[in-house]
């Protein structure tokens, strides 16, 4: 193996089409024989048979297979993506050092290439990509103000990485577990029975509403049943039968398995009974108690359970009053210059404690800028022309774009279904890029209520049309294939995000529909809805590779846009604008069903009472004048005059 690459499993696919394939302990390098044929005394042919000669699979096998993907990646102009991916597997999930790392392509990997005869561009592109990694190194040592790393993809995952439990030892489980209870106000007298091993099958003992609960640690990856009985037998012998019994697991848990242990816990007189796998367990820590995840998992010294609550109030008091004047004090010395102002984004993007990151969390539920963000107010309110001139919305898709780069860490947290939390305050917080997806949509929408127009405001940096169907893009190449047959409690945090976006511009067009925000002459008439083309682009693109369904597209497509399109309130621009930029777009192969979806949801017709103009009796003129002009602008540019007869 190679300590530097991601390496798919033997005898298995790649989970990515980045990582390098699994050439198993040893590989054949000669073969011999088998090339002549004769026949023998019966007439029958015979082919003589196949020796080969075998040899260790080393890591300069994997640095020549990494040469190979870098000479054929296409397009060679995005080859960097590829270096990127191993360099955040190495740094991130092997926590190795970036400097060793470009090291390896320096003076292993690009000699290689430099000896093929098709080196050419790829060697110059790799030269770069070296070149470029060491002068970031070389800015990190200089700059001892830096945080520790200023590499925005590895402070974010330090937050999504997967938790592997199978990797901590019983104790330090149950540990992890009863911090968590006592951290919880609803948990009160909890006890850690089991940290001595005496504990009678009570490993952690809690009461809420005067009820006891009684909570059974098991980290195995494959947890028997047998071994929950047993822990079951022994609270039953020992007469100490909770209100609910609650089995905490360090791995996956089938079906099968949880109805197992609730019956027979049933059957032994403990009605209540839940089973929490690894996952779910690590879900709601995220969701709970983000706080314990920190201390037990990226490095910090296990916590003295007793004192974890007061230093977690604590903690989070020293993070406000740090905050506080972050940028109002700072915002005038930072802006001095493009560079400067570009170093202290870079510095609070990195920080995922920074103000950045706590005043986003605040607009969880709006995209109107709340009065108790004064650092965002700062930056796209007061400052908002130095802002853009000096490239804030390029380095906010950047930033985003990058953390999207390095899939492999991020498919754990992205590419599983997404998990509705009974707290919506926290929904979406887990999956870091939706802090800057919604900084996007606070930003717009401050402008637009400001009745400012982006556009006119700077030469240098006008609207980003791509802003988000850049990410959508970048999500669905880091979706597994053959996504589009999930369903809707199928789809996974990358389909929740999209919809999120979608969410975001249809909020834009309806805010800058009202009389008080709209005008005529605005960008923002062809900017909305553009944005909004790009972004069904990738869809399109996705629903061919079966990446995106169909029917997911069609819900964004109604309630992201259609359903205002029908509105009689909708403003004629913006309705022209929905027509020439969004609809003459759909493709040929989706125009029908999504027309049929649109007009069933809003009128319960369906195109052939369209084309009749069989319309319900209860639409008044302003309506059936909508549905007409439909009708004509369909005609007028897709091939559905046969629905018209």
């Amino acid at each position: 193996m190679n300590e530097f690459y991601s390496i798919g499993e033997e005898n298995k696919e790649v989970l990515h089409p980045y990582q390098l394939n699994n050439l198993g302990s040893q590989m054949i390098t000669a073969s011999f024989g088998g090339n002549r044929r004769r026949s023998d005394f019966w007439g029958d042919d015979q082919t003589p048979a196949i020796r080969h000669v075998y040899s260790k699979v080393t890591a300069e096998h994997y640095d020549g297979q990494l040469t190979n993907r870098l000479l054929s990646f296409k397009p060679i102009y995005e080859l960097e993506k590829l270096l990127d991916f191993h360099a955040s597997f190495y740094i991130t999930r092997k926590g190795g050092a970036e400097e060793k790392f470009v090291k390896n392509i320096k003076y292993v990997v690009l000699p290689m290439i430099q000896k093929r005869k098709e080196a050419g561009v790829c060697a110059s592109l790799v030269n770069e990509w070296i070149e470029s990694r060491e002068k970031l190194m070389a800015s990190k040592i200089t700059n001892l103000s830096a945080p520790l790393s200023t590499n925005p993809v590895d402070l974010l995952f330090k937050t999504v990485h997967p938790i592997h439990f199978e990797d901590w030892s019983g104790r330090d489980f149950e540990w992890l577990v009863f911090s968590y209870l006592k951290s919880q106000p609803r948990f009160i007298n909890v006890e850690w029975l089991g940290e001595t091993g005496q504990d009678g099958g009570r490993d952690i003992w809690a009461y809420s509403n005067g009820n006891s609960h009684c909570f059974q640690c098991a980290n195995y990856q494959k947890l028997v049943s047998k071994k929950v009985t047993d822990d079951i037998d022994k609270l039953v012998n020992g007469q100490t039968i909770p209100h609910s019994f609650i089995l905490v697991c360090g791995g996956a848990v089938s079906a099968t398995l949880r109805d197992t242990i609730k019956s027979y816990a049933r059957q032994k007189g403990i009605v209540n009974v839940d089973v929490w796998s690894g996952r779910e367990l690590e879900e709601t820590l995220r969701n709970d108690a983000p706080a314990i995840i920190e201390r037990f998992v990226n490095g910090e010294p296990f916590p003295d359970p007793h004192k974890q609550g007061k230093e977690i109030k604590q903690g989070r008091k020293l993070a406000v009053k740090t905050s506080d004047s972050f940028v109002t004090e700072d915002f005038n010395v930072v802006s001095t210059s493009k560079e400067s102002f570009q170093a202290w984004v870079n510095k609070f993007l990195s920080n995922i404690n920074s103000f950045y990151y706590t005043e986003i969390r605040r607009h969880w539920n709006t995209y109107t800028l709340r009065e108790d963000s004064p650092e965002l107010e700062t930056i796209i309110v007061t400052n908002l022309v130095k802002s853009i001139d000096y490239g804030l919305l390029s380095m906010i898709a950047d930033f985003a774009e990058t953390h999207l780069n390095y899939d492999i860490a991020t498919m754990a947290v992205y590419n599983r279904p997404h998990l509705s939390v009974r707290n919506k305050e926290k929904e979406g917080y887990n999956l870091p890029v939706y802090y800057h997806i919604r900084f996007v949509g606070i930003l717009y929408s401050a402008a637009i209520r400001n009745r400012v127009d982006i556009n006119l405001l700077s030469h240098n940096n006008k609207h980003i049309r791509s802003i988000f169907s850049g990410m959508i893009q970048k999500m669905i190449a880091n979706m597994k294939p053959d996504q589009s047959s999930l369903s809707d409690d199928q789809s996974t945090g990358y389909h929740w995000l999209i919809g999120e976006i979608f969410s975001i511009t249809n909020n834009w067009l309806d805010t800058f529909n009202e009389d008080e925000y709209f005008t005529e002459k605005s960008s923002y008439v062809d900017y909305i809805t553009s944005n909004i083309k790009y972004c069904l682009s990738e869809l399109y693109n996705g629903e061919k590779n079966s990446r995106i369904s169909q029917g997911f597209i069609i819900q964004q497509i109604y309630y992201g846009i259609l359903s205002d399109y029908f509105s009689p309130a909708l403003k004629d621009p913006l309705r022209y604008s929905i027509e020439n930029n969004i609809i003459v777009n759909i493709p040929e192969r989706l125009i029908k069903p999504i027309m049929e979806f649109a007009l069933d949801e809003k009128y319960a017709i369906d195109l052939d009472a369209l084309f009749a103009k069989d319309y319900p009796l209860d639409l008044d003129k302003t309506d059936t004048d909508i549905l007409d002009r439909f009708k004509a602008f369909l005609l007028g540019n897709f091939s559905l005059d046969n629905q018209a007869n």
